[in-house]
């Protein structure tokens, strides 16, 4: 169609086999989800990582998890799933509470540490309030409800350290060597 806004026309076969009405839904669908795609695709960094943590926000941690040697996964009620392959750690008011490197080290302890439980029991106790991006060097931090923080530090110049993705399909990556890549909802 010439002079159409969007890239889209109507199909005379949608016409002819299904009613008026079907088409304009039809029609009115594709292009809310055009709009959407196009909005994401504009959206600055600094918008996404807004949506990100809007995302985020109330989510509560219900699994962690050492899905490989190095890399963790983090769940957030299905709403928010963070992937790292870079150090982390867990910060309470009175300091250092875990740290990714402390999974399996007995420290004088009658057992070794159990990282995932160790982890999802310090998240789980509280909800997230927001996420906060460093630009310059990709670091990611969760800070929740209770002043926990999950810290990131993205610690390669080559290698991406870690992702996160909503389930609206918003994927946000932590590049090697800073700054962060983004993917709109698939």
């Amino acid at each position: 169609m010439t002079g159409c806004p969007v890239p889209y026309a109507i199909d005379l076969g949608l016409l002819l086999s299904y009613s008026l009405t079907a088409a304009i839904r039809s029609r009115s669908l594709y292009l809310i989800s055009w709009w959407h795609d196009r909005r994401m695709f504009k959206m600055t960094g600094i918008e996404i990582h807004q949506e990100l943590s809007s995302s985020a926000k109330g989510a509560v941690c219900t699994g962690v998890e050492l899905y490989a040697p190095g890399s963790w996964s983090f769940n957030f009620e299905g709403r928010l799933r963070l992937n790292v392959q870079c150090p982390w750690r867990i910060v309470s008011d009175r300091g250092i509470a875990l740290g990714s490197e402390d999974d399996g080290q007995q420290f004088g302890l009658p057992a070794p540490v159990n990282g995932g439980a160790v982890a999802l029991q310090l998240l789980a106790a509280t909800a997230l309030k927001h996420v906060l991006i460093t630009e310059k060097t990709g670091d990611v931090v969760f800070e929740f409800d209770s002043g926990i923080r999950l810290e990131v530090f993205n610690n390669s110049s080559g290698y991406e350290g870690w992702n996160c993705s909503t389930s609206s399909g918003l994927e946000v990556i932590g590049m090697g060597g800073g700054t962060t890549a983004n993917v709109g909802p698939k």
